[in-house]
């Protein structure tokens, strides 16, 4: 379900349009640096900025919080513009049923992983046999919960270790690459290699059998954890 609005809505990033291309559709930020919204801009997507003539009736600044982070979109509206837009294409395979993920069938079982992006960022997703979801905290411990107050969740995690160059003082994440992760499905963990060959291209999961990943219908969160190559702090993966 479409929520009536999503935010805040943020700059534009270099890693941007290598993310997005594949599913096509409508990408929207609230400005950024020229050359990221140049490259934004050449990337197969509509591009709804901030600020835009086009965005007048579809972005709005909420008294509720402080820039900048109270940039929020009228989502369903701004879809409802762009209808002539074709749908995007599956990014992943998906099992006939939960039970016949791959992670389920390869993988172990487990009870939390932690991804440690830097000294600052380090979430935890812990499993909730009760929901049948994986659940988010934050950094300090806490839930990490929607304006609504649900907290965070996801029936399957990807997690991938990704190169990141700091260019020009950005860091980039190198994401036409490949490179090791892990993929997280009913409990279980397995872990797998990734590759994507272009930026339209999507993101290829594979088994260590040598089999695609298959994931569970539900929704799927991607971490992007910085690998041992990178410029900046690498990351780490603690599963438990």
């Amino acid at each position: 379900m479409l929520p009536a609005e999503i935010g805040p809505v943020r700059s534009v990033r270099p890693m941007d349009p290598d993310i997005v291309s594949p599913f096509g559709g409508v990408f929207a930020y609230s400005g950024g640096q020229v050359r990221f919204i140049q490259a934004m801009q050449e990337a197969p997507v509509y591009n709804a900025i901030h600020g835009q003539p086009d965005t007048e009736a579809t972005f709005y600044r909420t008294s509720a919080k402080v820039a900048p982070h109270n940039v929020l979109v009228k989502a369903p509206e701004l879809i409802a513009e762009h209808l002539d837009l074709p749908a995007p294409p599956a990014m992943f395979d998906y099992a006939a049923s939960a039970d016949q993920a791959s992670a389920v069938l390869e993988g172990d079982p487990f009870a939390s992983v932690n991804t440690r992006f830097s000294g600052f960022s380090s979430p935890t997703w812990e499993w909730d046999g009760t929901q049948g979801t994986f659940l988010r905290f934050q950094t300090n411990g806490a839930a990490d919960s929607a304006a609504s107050g649900t907290q965070l969740f996801a029936t399957n995690l990807v997690i991938l270790q990704v190169g990141i160059d700091v260019i020009e003082d950005i860091p980039t994440t190198r994401l036409v690459n490949q490179g090791k992760g892990w993929v997280a499905t009913g409990g279980s963990i397995a872990e797998v290699t990734w590759i994507k060959t272009a930026a339209d291209a999507p993101i290829v999961l594979t088994t260590a059998s040598g089999t695609a990943v298959e994931l569970a219908q539900g929704n799927t969160w991607i971490e992007l954890v910085p690998n041992e190559s990178s410029d900046v702090e690498a990351g780490v993966v603690t599963i438990k």
